[in-house]
């Protein structure tokens, strides 16, 4: 059942009085997070159809906490029928973090946007399953560029909260090892090439 279809059936049935705040995944599939809402399509704004339906039923200063958001930048090597979140490279794995969580905070869409879902580490993940790669961190602790965009925008307070957000700018070029290749002092990546 299409999520707007099932919380729209929860709330005929009454549920709105037994929750406070609703739980939404906003994966963002392959497509850039400012990419519209549309019931056929499964993207990072989809999470506004539920918006709109609490609204309908007067819930609209609910809060709405996504426990699960990302982009997938699974290895080119998967083959499509592995790619349930679809994939996008890692260079837009973290630009489009970055956008999605400055697009959610500034978009006056509700209180309490809370992106709490961003998976830091998939330990029990294997790498030949496409989930390991929303990861920000290898398993080995080895941040990917995600982290290092997340933790850059972080420091220069370009990420700290609803109404105090920049354009950020875009993240440090890739280090000379992106790819597969190891970073400078530290050891090669185990897993499937990326």
């Amino acid at each position: 059942m299409p999520d707007p279809d099932y919380l729209d059936a929860m709330y005929a049935a009454g549920a709105g009085a037994y929750f406070d705040i609703l739980s939404a995944n906003a994966f963002g599939f392959d497509l850039p997070p400012e990419d519209p809402p549309d019931a056929g399509v499964l993207n990072f704004r989809r999470v506004e159809l539920q918006r709109q339906i609490m609204e309908r039923y007067g819930d609209g200063e609910k809060a709405v906490w996504f426990n699960e958001y990302g982009w997938n930048a699974a290895p080119e090597t998967f083959d499509e029928e592995q790619l349930t979140w679809k994939r996008v490279s890692e260079e837009e794995q973290a630009e489009f973090t970055l956008r999605g969580i400055e697009f959610a905070s500034a978009s006056g869409r509700g209180p309490g946007c809370s992106m709490c879902g961003i998976s830091a580490r998939r330990p029990a993940i294997h790498p030949n399953d496409a989930a390991y790669y929303f990861r920000m961190v290898d398993v080995d602790m080895i941040p990917r560029r995600v982290y290092d965009a997340v933790r850059d925008a972080a420091q220069a307070n370009l990420i700290a909260g609803p109404g105090h957000l920049r354009r950020p700018t875009p993240p440090s070029p890739p280090s000379p090892a992106g790819g597969g290749a190891s970073r400078a002092g530290q050891r090669p990546r185990s897993g499937p090439e990326r």
